[in-house]
């Protein structure tokens, strides 16, 4: 019985960090899109894309909660 439970928490844990993975996945890529040429290491964001990516993410999430299990896309360290 503990054995059990022990595997549904972990499972529950690896999903949990999967979906935490995806989510600065899709941070990464949206930060991304605004790299116009810089070279090097850097990139170059307006002020205000953490508000206008989770704007979005938002009006992702609530129309499809699922969104960013379904990409397909491999989250590296996994």
């Amino acid at each position: 019985m503990a054995a059990e439970v022990l595997q549904r928490e972990g499972t529950k844990l690896a999903s949990r960090q999967e979906f935490a993975k995806r989510v600065a996945m899709d941070l990464f890529r949206y930060m991304e899109s605004f790299n116009k040429g810089v070279s090097g290491d850097m990139l170059v964001l307006p002020t205000n894309c953490l508000e206008r990516w989770f704007m979005k993410f938002d009006d992702k999430f609530r129309r499809n909660p699922d969104f960013l299990m379904q990409t397909g896309e491999k989250v590296p360290g996994t």
